[in-house]
């Protein structure tokens, strides 16, 4: 359907046939829903590997889909489809709605009136986006005031810095919790290095550190901004101050963070990537864990089970922004 106007009641009366047609397949279909999941494709970005994230994560969150295609001179259209799978060893499918809505940039304030009456009732709602051209749009905050939580990226800034703080500026200014998948991503390592320091022998020697240095490739320093941010943090919890170093380096695989080191005298611990590895290091001895590839199904699937406040991203979120 295509107009001028957009009308919700419409997309809602399709969504009612949806479900008439498919309860006439059989009696094996059941409807699913935990969230509104909203979703914003920008022009040029990869549409089709969108679309596969989502139907990867209904299973697992199974949600009233809005996907938010935004592209030029595109006039206000919706089309709606179920996305059904049949979970292992069942012989029912169980579906979930999917709305996708084409706009133009320019009529992003349109969107959002007609996304308001869509979200399902009850239901917290969750807004992903990874395009900083949308985000900073002005009209994009009438999105981020549907939502619970604001999901985006700050890897797809051309510059970390301002993104971070962009970032901050707006969960201090719309009051509305965000979430950044440059922090998701970093999951493993904070797991990993708190891991470390749940050795008594190694936390007795805390004190000895005197310096942070985080090491990262092309496109990820945002990640060493909150690396370092959380680990000086931490450390100044325990009243230990040290010196941060951010260091890009040339050499270091595009689009990781290559390195973490703590060091002082007599005591360094340093964890580095080695492909999907990552090695730990304290003083001479060394082991190896896994770092698998973090998709953005993985690291949505993490952030979407988050539905109330991070304070230690929230406090880590706001040290990153001062550096």
């Amino acid at each position: 359907m295509t107009s001028p106007t957009l009308s919700p009641e419409l997309i809602l009366r399709d969504l009612a046939a949806t479900w008439t047609n498919l309860g006439k397949e059989g009696p094996g279909v059941l409807r699913a829903c935990s969230m509104t999941l909203l979703a914003v494709n920008d022009a040029g970005e990869d549409l089709s590997a969108m679309l596969e994230t989502l139907a990867a994560l209904m299973p697992e969150h199974p949600a009233r889909a809005i996907v938010i295609r935004i592209g030029p001179n595109q006039p206000l259209a919706a089309r709606v489809t179920a996305q059904c799978w049949m979970p292992f060893g069942q012989r029912r499918e169980i579906c979930s709605e999917q709305i996708e809505i084409t706009a133009s940039e320019d009529s992003l304030e349109d969107v959002a009136s007609v996304i308001s009456p869509l979200t399902a009732p009850d239901l917290p709602v969750m807004l992903w986006c990874r395009s900083p051209r949308v985000s900073e749009n002005s009209a994009f905050s009438r999105l981020t005031a549907l939502a619970d939580k604001v999901v985006l990226d700050s890897a797809s800034w051309r510059d970390a810095k301002a993104a971070i703080r962009y970032i901050a500026a707006m969960a201090a200014a719309h009051g509305v919790r965000v979430a950044d998948l440059s922090w998701t991503r970093l999951t493993r390592w904070r797991e990993i290095l708190s891991q470390m320091f749940e050795n008594r022998q190694h936390a007795a020697r805390l004190p000895q550190t005197s310096r942070v240095r985080v090491v990262y490739g092309d496109g990820r320093e945002a990640e060493a901004r909150y690396m370092g941010a959380w680990v000086v943090d931490a450390l100044a919890a325990a009243s230990v101050p040290v010196e941060l170093s951010l260091e890009p380096d040339a050499g270091a695989p595009a689009g990781h963070l290559a390195l973490v080191e703590l060091s002082g005298a007599g005591f360094r611990v340093e964890l580095a990537r080695q492909q999907q590895r990552l090695v730990i290091r304290v003083d001479a001895l060394s082991h190896c864990a896994s770092l698998p590839h973090a998709t953005d199904c993985v690291l949505l699937r993490e952030e979407l089970g988050i539905v109330r406040e991070d304070p230690i991203f929230e406090r880590t979120l706001a040290s990153a922004a001062r550096l």
